[in-house]
């Protein structure tokens, strides 16, 4: 009786450490939360712990922080990032880069589109579709064109 009690408690013991980790997978901080939150000391942090400015989020549809940065118009995110070359063309789980991204978000300040693409990010049909679609499409258009 008293094996049946141990292997119980250790069968409870276990799951209660797999919904902890499952809790600590979901909250953990990554350099795309950081990203997101526009926390520059916290990304520097999670960089020098070793983790990778490429990352990419499986809890937040693959976004690499670049494009968690341009998604929230972080513009010193996106700077410091760009200053650190990260991948400009890294895609999300629906093929979104960070200039399509910034091409659909974009309102009348066109700050971070210009920042990707002075950084060399590649303008393709997938960006100029997204753009046509934004309501500042005449100036995010030519915006792109200046770039090519």
């Amino acid at each position: 009786m008293s094996r049946l009690i141990l292997l119980g408690v250790a069968i409870l013991a276990l799951c209660g450490l797999g919904a902890w980790t499952v809790y600590w997978r979901a909250t953990r901080p990554s350099t795309v939360t950081a990203a997101e939150a526009g926390d520059l000391k916290q990304l520097q942090a999670l960089q020098a712990k070793g983790i990778s400015l490429n990352y990419h989020d499986e809890r937040k549809f693959d976004w690499t922080p670049l494009i968690a940065a341009t998604y929230w118009s972080n513009s010193n995110i996106v700077a410091y990032l760009l200053s650190q070359k990260v991948d400009l063309e890294a895609k999300d789980r629906h093929g979104d880069t960070a200039l399509s991204v910034a091409v659909t978000v974009a309102d009348k300040d066109f700050t971070v589109v210009k920042m990707l693409l002075d950084a060399g990010a590649k303008t393709n049909a997938e960006v100029l579709s997204a753009a046509a679609l934004n309501p500042q499409k005449d100036g995010l258009l030519e915006t792109l064109s200046r770039a090519r």
